[in-house]
């Protein structure tokens, strides 16, 4: 299934642990591996207003940060051009729940070298060409996430388009894709869409509810698409339009206005899914522009916003109580990338660090998470300063995820 590079193997590390002299045997227990923050960097997206950066002057890897050490470690380079085609990046990523990830490698310069790769979460994973198909993929590439069938949604800049794990295009029609010609109140969503992510298999359902953002004058959005895809108007089972009024948590920052702004758009997503017993999962939302726009009454330009989602059936979903957890635009600005770690109710941002129109550079913010409350308190280093800093491992982000 095209080319296969391995540079090393993952090694296990056993921690043997002995007991007192009064023991008979010694027990060995295995200490699982701390979690890593993957971490894709390319031509990132930052909201309305950012001049965006080229592709000379942006990281084009993927690697992972350990959160226990702290320490980077490359799993692919899409710099190295004695294995890719110059101008390609990876503009996605999502854990295919195996021991590897999926890529979206956009490239808008080389035709016919976009494509999907999967890659062994590890140092220089190994990694293939899962699909490559220049009739199909023709537009850029903005994001992907997990198909509940084990293959992928990929979000293209005017569709969102599908394939089985085998791996085999799904479209509605003959000429239609997954995700194309969105109707009902997602109309006309469908000349920017910046992110997307994806539902659990919901019961009795064929197929699993897809998100997308999107970002056009009076049409930043948010819809959820059914299991059946956008093959009719009904399938649009809600949309969260721009410009809305949300509520201010306790922990988000009160003197702002919690009306959203005529630029504030929704640059990336995460998702967290129900708890045991509840049909209500949580939407993470960053909300960018190259605006500040604080001290005016509808100013709300960039923000961490939650909604809740919630599926009452296979062809119903709906977003509502809209609230901003935080939006101190020191430290959240210019959002290009969200993951969530549910475990440890953990998020990481990927924020611009200065007003600059051109961004030069990017921090990952770190916040604790209460979905009770709700709310979100930043979590700084010892110094006060960000999770991390800009550093060449996180130099416009594309996509991050927490995962083993």
């Amino acid at each position: 299934m095209g080319r296969h590079f391995t540079k090393s193997l993952a090694a296990l590390t056993l921690i043997t642990f002995a007991v007192g002299c009064s023991s008979s045997s010694d027990e060995e227990a295995s200490v699982a591996a701390p979690k890593k923050l993957y971490i894709a960097t390319g031509i990132c997206y930052s909201g309305e207003g950012f001049t965006p950066p080229t592709i000379g002057t942006v990281g084009k890897t993927l690697s992972r940060l350990n959160l226990s050490s702290l320490n980077y470690e490359m799993v692919h380079d899409y710099g190295d051009l004695s294995l890719e085609t110059s101008g390609s990046y990876p503009a996605g990523i999502v854990d295919a729940g195996d021991g590897t990830l999926f890529t979206a490698v956009e490239n808008a310069t080389a035709t016919g070298s976009r494509r999907i790769d999967r890659i062994t979460k590890d140092y220089y994973g190994a990694f293939e060409e899962f699909y490559k198909n220049s009739t199909v993929l023709t537009t850029a590439l903005k994001g992907i996430a997990l198909g509940t069938d084990g293959g992928v949604l990929i979000g293209r800049t005017t569709l969102v388009d599908r394939l089985d794990s085998t791996p085999t295009r799904k479209t509605v029609s003959a000429t239609v894709a997954w995700g194309e010609g969105f109707a009902g109140a997602c109309a006309t969503n469908n000349t920017s869409i910046t992110s997307i992510t994806s539902l659990p298999l919901f019961t009795d359902a064929s197929y699993g509810k897809f998100i997308y953002t999107h970002d056009a004058a009076g049409q930043k959005d948010i819809g959820i698409i059914g299991m059946n895809g956008a093959g009719a108007a009904a399938d649009c089972l809600a949309n969260a339009p721009g410009g809305a009024t949300l509520t201010n948590a306790a922990t988000a920052n009160n003197g702002f206005s919690a009306q959203l702004s005529a630029t504030a758009t929704p640059t990336a997503v995460a998702y967290a899914a129900p708890a045991t017993g509840s049909t209500i999962g949580k939407l993470f939302v960053a909300y960018s522009s190259s605006d500040p726009n604080v001290t005016t009454a509808a100013g709300l330009s960039n923000a961490l916003v939650v909604y809740d989602v919630e599926e009452t059936s296979a062809t119903a979903a709906s977003i509502t109580n809209g609230t901003v957890l935080y939006h101190d635009h020191q430290y959240f600005f210019g959002v290009s990338a969200l993951a969530y770690d549910a475990t440890t109710s953990t998020l990481y941002a990927a924020s611009s660090n200065s007003f600059a129109v051109a961004p030069s550079g990017y921090n990952i913010e770190q916040f604790t998470i209460d979905l009770t409350t709700p709310g979100a308190t930043r979590v700084t280093r010892s110094n006060g300063e960000s999770f991390q800093s800009a550093n060449s491992f996180n130099n416009c982000v594309t996509s991050m995820i927490v995962a083993d």
